[in-house]
C-alpha cells in the first residue's frame, strides 16, 4: 500500500512543479517596454556588472564565484557534521557522498588549494586583460563571420575568389595524398609478419572500415570499404585540422585561421550527395533497376547526411567562438573546449557517416530471390504427387 501511495504522489509533485514553473512563466513575461535582443542576451554587451563599484565584469564571472563559493560550504558543512556520522552501513547522504567522490576522486587539501588557485588565476587574468577603450567586434559580427564567411574570402591562384573551407579542403586532400602515397611506397613493402607500431595502427584501421562494410553488405563490400576508408580518414583529419591553427591571408589583407572543410555547407552537401550516389551505384550493381527504385525511396538521405554533418561541425566552431569572445574565459578554457569538441566531433561523424552508407548500401544491394511463377509451381506439384 505504502509503495502505490508513492507511486500517485510523485505524478502529482511533478504536475504541481510544471504547473508552478507555467504560473511563474507567465507572470513574469514583460507586458511591455524594450525587451532584450537575443544577441544582447547571448553576448552580454549590455549586462556588465561592477564588481565592488569599480570593476566592470561579466556577470559569467560573478556566477562563476557564487557557485564556488556554494561547494566550498557544502563541502565545509559535510566534513564538519555529516562526516563524523558516517557509520559502517551508509544512509543515503553517506552513500551520494561515497558516490560523488569515486567518480570526482579523493578530497584533499591540495585539490582544494589548487582549485582556489585556478579560480585567483581567472580572476587575476580577467581583470587584467579587461579593454580599456576602442571599438571591438560584436558577438553576431563574429558568429556571422564563423558561418558564412562573407569578409572572410581568399584569393585562389590570385584570381578566384572562395571560401577559407576551399583552401582547406585542398590542404587537407593532398596531405592525404601525399601521406597515402609514402605509406605505399616506403612503408607496405617493409611489413613483416610480427608487425610493429606503425602497421599494426594501418591494420587496426584499415580492418575497422573493412569489418564494417562486411558486417552491413556481405554481398558486396570490395567498393565500399574502400570509399568508406577514404571518407572516413577525410572526416576525421579534415575536422582535426582545424587544431592545427593555420593562417591565410584574405583578399581584403586581413589574416585568419583555416577552418575544417567540412564546416562549410558546401563541402557537406557534396559528402552527403556523394555517399548518396555510392550508395545508388551499389543498388545498381546489385538489383538494377529494382536497386535505383529503392534507393530513390530514401531522397531525404542526402539532406540528413549533409545537414548531420554540417551542423555537428557548425556547433562545436560556435560554441568554440562563444568561449573565445569572453574575457572571463578565454584563459585555458577555450583550449580544453575546442580540444573536447573537435575530437568528439571526429570521432561521432566519421562513424556515423560511414556506419549510414555502409548499412544503406547493404540493404539496396542486397539480392532479391525470385519468386517463381504459379505455373511453375503447379508443375513441381504435379511432379512430387
Amino acid at each position: 500500500m505504502a509503495g502505490k501511495k508513492k507511486k500517485k504522489i510523485f505524478p502529482l509533485i511533478w504536475l504541481c512543479v510544471v504547473v508552478i514553473l507555467l504560473i511563474g512563466a507567465v507572470a513574469t513575461r514583460p507586458s511591455g517596454g524594450e525587451e532584450a535582443v537575443l544577441s544582447d542576451v547571448v553576448a552580454q554587451e549590455s549586462g556588465t556588472i561592477q564588481l565592488f563599484g569599480v570593476l566592470p565584469i561579466d556577470p559569467s564571472v560573478i556566477w562563476f564565484f557564487v557557485i564556488t563559493v556554494i561547494l566550498l560550504i557544502a563541502a565545509m558543512f559535510i566534513r564538519l557534521f555529516a562526516v563524523p556520522k558516517f557509520r559502517y552501513v551508509p544512509g543515503k547522504l553517506q552513500l551520494l557522498v561515497e558516490q560523488l567522490t569515486k567518480i570526482l576522486g579523493v578530497l584533499t587539501k591540495r585539490s582544494v588549494l589548487i582549485w582556489l588557485s585556478i579560480v585567483a588565476v581567472f580572476l587575476v587574468a580577467s581583470v587584467a586583460t579587461m579593454p580599456v577603450g576602442g571599438e571591438e567586434e560584436s558577438i553576431k559580427e563574429v558568429m556571422r563571420d564563423a558561418v558564412l564567411h562573407e569578409g572572410d574570402r581568399i584569393g585562389l591562384f590570385g584570381t578566384i575568389l572562395v571560401n577559407p573551407s576551399m583552401v582547406s579542403a585542398f590542404i587537407v586532400s593532398g596531405v592525404l595524398l601525399v601521406a597515402a602515397i609514402l605509406i605505399r611506397v616506403f612503408a607496405i613493402p617493409r611489413f613483416q609478419y610480427v608487425p610493429g607500431k606503425l602497421q599494426l595502427a594501418l591494420e587496426q584501421v584499415v580492418d575497422l572500415f573493412d569489418s564494417l562494410a562486411k558486417s552491413n553488405s556481405p554481398h558486396r563490400n570490395k567498393f565500399l570499404g574502400a570509399y568508406i576508408f577514404g571518407a572516413g580518414c577525410y572526416i576525421f583529419v579534415g575536422t582535426l585540422f582545424e587544431l592545427f591553427g593555420f593562417q591565410a591571408v584574405t583578399a581584403g589583407g586581413a589574416s585568419i585561421t583555416l577552418p575544417a572543410p567540412l564546416s562549410d555547407i558546401n563541402a557537406a552537401i557534396a559528402m552527403g550527395c556523394l555517399s548518396y550516389l555510392i550508395i545508388l551505384s551499389g543498388g545498381i550493381a546489385g538489383n538494377k533497376l529494382r536497386g535505383v527504385g529503392n534507393t530513390l525511396k530514401e531522397f531525404s538521405l542526402p539532406i540528413s547526411m549533409s545537414f548531420r554533418l554540417f551542423g555537428a561541425l557548425l556547433s562545436g566552431l560556435l560554441v568554440t567562438e562563444l568561449v573565445y569572445y569572453y574575457i572571463s574565459l578565454s584563459f585555458v578554457l577555450p583550449v580544453v573546449v575546442a580540444v573536447l569538441f573537435t575530437l568528439l566531433h571526429a570521432l561521432i561523424q566519421t562513424y556515423v557517416l560511414t556506419l549510414l552508407t555502409a548499412l544503406f548500401y547493404g540493404e539496396v544491394s542486397h539480392p532479391h530471390e525470385k519468386k517463381p511463377k504459379k505455373k511453375k509451381l503447379k508443375k513441381t506439384r504435379k511432379r512430387a504427387a
